[in-house]
């Protein structure tokens, strides 16, 4: 009896991991009168977004933070680390809408990048594009040289760059003129996309020392990257789906009935949220885990929602994005919780162990 009832537990047990592996979400509603929107997730639950054109932090118990402003002009949330500091970025209004000003906000305190371009013309800027899990920022820096664009303004060249104790870090390009660091991981290795010599589009991961090609289609743009060296990469077209890259293989995330997919993110656990895409339809937030693509409507422990885009997910599982009633739509957090099943499965499996373990001593 004692050999059974602990069988029956372990199979409890092991039957209540299988239930966590597909979590249903609880859905919270962050802003019902539509006029906000929220664009970064980190892993304290914080969020960050917009309030009429001002910026905010949202802490996870609703807490509201003020982020400011560049020069008291609207400003662009360009990225949002676990310390809790902010890329900003402000820009003209207008053609040719020209970046005007950056900083990083941490600790109360806007600070200016640094820039790798060096003429006088007040052109140089940087671009904090994602901020590592300890806090290193990467994105884009102004560097010598441009060219003129169709009102006669001059632009210039970028390359992706760090930035880190005041000072700017050159990651150089794939012998074009133009890249831009998009995604960083806590181990400092960069992804985001260069021109080549024949200045094509092409996806790099920068790690070493040295900028790589990743090897896939021109029209594919790097943008996140996990501790695991996963690498998240879009299409530029509505006819090829988002990737996976790691170590020169790819998986794509795909879905029969779908033309293509978009990706939004990719957390340390490897899970991915984005959007699938069918003809004449909307789009539907989509979770990749263990290998699986699921509808996040579906996993929803209340009925009538669909998800119409998601933005981020943290290494929670806590995934932001727009959910709809119908036709009324409002930005949500879906928040993973154990299934009932998985209690009551686990609540036996406790207790079966609990009688063998008496069992067991009364035998002795």
């Amino acid at each position: 009896m004692v050999k059974h009832a602990f069988a029956l537990a372990t199979s409890a047990l092991l039957l209540s991991g299988t239930a966590f592996a597909a979590p249903a979400y609880s859905i919270t509603t962050l802003s019902p009168d539509g006029t906000t929107r929220w664009t970064h997730l980190n892993n304290a639950g914080a969020a960050t977004g917009y309030l009429g054109g001002q910026g905010y932090i949202r802490a996870a118990d609703g807490q509201l933070t003020l982020i400011p402003q560049l020069s008291d002009q609207p400003t662009a949330i360009t990225a949002f680390g676990d310390n809790g500091a902010v890329g900003l970025m402000r820009v003209e209004e207008g053609p040719p809408q020209n970046v005007q000003e950056t900083g990083l906000w941490r600790n109360g305190v806007v600070e200016s990048l640094p820039t790798l371009r060096t003429t006088p013309d007040g052109l140089g800027y940087g671009v904090v594009n994602r901020i590592s899990g300890n806090g290193l920022p990467a994105g884009t820096s102004a560097v010598n040289g441009g060219f003129y664009d169709d009102y006669g303004n001059l632009i210039p060249y970028t390359h992706a760059a760090t930035f880190s104790n005041g000072q700017v870090h050159d990651l150089g390009t794939l012998g074009g003129n133009f890249s831009m660091g998009a995604g960083i991981n806590d181990n400092g290795i960069v992804v985001g996309f260069s021109l080549d010599a024949d200045d094509r589009r092409r996806s790099f991961i920068y790690r070493n020392g040295a900028m790589q090609d990743l090897g896939l289609a021109d029209n594919y743009y790097a943008f996140d990257i996990n501790n695991a060296g996963q690498v998240l990469a879009n299409s530029g077209t509505s006819t090829a789906s988002a990737v996976i890259w790691q170590e020169g293989e790819t998986t794509t995330l795909s879905q029969p009935g779908y033309s293509f997919s978009s990706a939004s993110a990719i957390n340390n656990r490897g899970d991915v949220v984005g959007r699938l895409f069918a003809p004449g339809q909307g789009g539907a937030g989509f979770l990749y885990s263990d290998g699986e693509i699921v509808l996040l409507a579906g996993l929803l422990d209340q009925p009538g929602w669909t998800i119409r885009d998601v933005t981020d997910i943290n290494d929670s599982g806590t995934i932001l994005g727009v959910g709809c009633q119908g036709s009324d739509c409002s930005w949500v957090l879906l928040t993973p919780v154990p299934e009932p099943a998985t209690y009551g499965l686990l609540g036996t499996g406790l207790a079966l162990l609990a009688l063998a373990a008496r069992r067991r001593r009364r035998s002795d």
